[in-house]
């Protein structure tokens, strides 16, 4: 039977494997890789551990599976509760490549299906590359807690209105703010427009259109206090108004149907260089839904793919 002296010899010789396996492991992976096992990584391991790693051991995941982080290097050298998943060189003796071969029914990752022969090829030659990793960012742990206190997703509050005295510039709350900033930027309101400068302005911010001259003398010659307010209903009632709103609206649902037709390989780029002011323009929208079919034939075109088209925007 073998002595005791040659079982304390056994032991020696397997702590020290074990501790060379570990330093040549954490080598490798504090190591800046080189420029091909950089893109390695970057094209063939980091798009999958994105797309099937990171929602279960990844910076959003509420507590990642088995204490095992896959979104920095500094969490894959660290390892989880099994520790290091890989071991620099040796796929066999990796726990990463054990889970990916589906060959232990306790270790399987990714859940549910598992990767493509030629993935799991791809992760066991970068293993035998020393698993280059070229992350140097550590991702910030965030929580969906944390991210509630962004402030989009906190239910608004209404804010105290500043007390502003000694001024009769401020009409509204909103005025209130307003000078109050202006006040600590040790600046004062611009002087108020006159009459006819400010129904100019508010005709051509509404409709397009400049004020007839009966209009402006009517809003000059008004001196009620709700003066302006009336001019702003009248055109907000107007159908020069009402048109520009709704071919605003309905532009904007064609701009969102046409324009992501362009992300296809096969769409003619032609197509939106010669019409893409058409897209923003308002008598582009007009003339469609007075029977041009200008919309009708993009679209038939973009979905063709390797049509041209070739008819003038103006015809």
């Amino acid at each position: 039977m073998p002595s005791a002296r040659y079982h304390r010899s056994s032991m020696v010789v397997s702590r020290v494997c074990l501790l060379v396996a570990a330093a040549v492991t954490l080598l490798a992976q504090s190591t800046p890789p080189d420029a091909a096992g950089a893109q390695f990584f970057e094209a063939k391991i980091l798009p999958v551990l994105a797309n099937r790693c990171y929602v279960c051991h990844g910076v959003m995941a509420p507590k990642p599976q088995g204490g095992l982080r896959l979104d920095s290097r500094e969490g894959l050298r660290k390892g989880g509760n099994s520790g290091s998943p890989i071991v620099a060189g040796d796929p066999d003796a990796s726990l990463l490549i054990k889970a990916l071969r589906y060959t232990d029914p306790n270790l399987k990752m990714p859940p549910g299906k598992s990767l493509a022969p030629e993935v799991v090829a791809d992760f066991e030659q970068w293993v035998r590359m020393g698993a280059p990793d070229p992350r140097t960012e550590i991702q910030e742990t965030r929580t969906l807690n944390k991210a509630s206190d962004w402030w989009a997703f906190k239910k608004p509050i209404r804010p105290v209105v500043p007390s502003v005295t000694g001024n009769n510039w401020a009409k509204t709350p909103i005025d209130n703010f307003i000078l109050a900033g202006l006040t600590e930027a040790k600046l004062t309101p611009a002087a108020s427009a006159d009459k006819r400068t400010l129904i100019r302005r508010a005709t051509y911010d509404l409709i397009g259109l400049p004020p007839t001259q009966k209009e402006i003398d009517d809003f000059t010659a008004d001196n009620l206090p709700n003066a302006f307010e009336k001019v702003v209903d009248r055109l907000l009632s107007s159908p020069q108004y009402r048109r520009i709103a709704d071919d605003f609206r309905i532009t904007r649902h064609a701009r969102e149907a046409v324009v992501p037709l362009a992300q296809h390989d096969g769409f003619p780029v032609r197509i939106l260089v010669d019409n893409a002011c058409r897209l923003g323009d308002l008598r582009w929208t007009r003339r469609h839904r007075a029977g041009d079919p200008c919309l009708d034939r993009l679209g038939i075109v973009s979905r063709g793919g390797s049509e041209k088209y070739t008819e003038k925007a103006d015809h």
